[in-house]
């Protein structure tokens, strides 16, 4: 399905199913690649991550909405929705680096340098 213009817009266009063209405008995706050096093991670094995920949802957890999560080897595959967004994407460990790879929708776009900065604090903080 087409996504829709809010019922609760007002004007000519309201409640219409938007045209393909515009909808897939609105759901593009924006990959998102970071990558940070963790100055540990892969085992410790996984632990800290996994620390660093239970701590920001007893913070942050009322801003979250399902949340998923699941270790694949060393790669973290992680899903929620925030702010009527939703979040995709991957957490690697390697030898000496976390590889971040994400997807984020165009109408998070204007948070993309916020939220880089979000993620390169909280790595900062517990590895340093």
């Amino acid at each position: 399905m087409v996504g829709c213009i809010s019922a609760e817009g007002t004007g000519a266009g309201a409640g219409r199913p938007l045209s393909p063209a515009l909808a897939s405008f609105f759901h593009a995706i924006r990959h998102v690649h970071i990558v940070i050096r963790h100055h540990s093991t892969p085992d410790e670094a996984k632990v800290r991550v996994e620390h660093l995920l239970h701590e920001l949802m007893e913070r942050d957890g009322d801003r979250v909405a399902a949340p998923q999560h699941r270790w694949v080897g060393d790669a973290l595959l992680f899903s929620f929705r925030t702010k009527g967004f939703e979040i995709k994407g991957k957490l690697e460990v390697t030898e000496h680096d976390l590889i971040l790879d994400g997807k984020l929708p165009f109408l998070a776009l204007p948070f993309e340098s916020k939220i880089r900065s979000r993620i390169e604090q909280e790595a900062e903080r517990i590895f340093s």
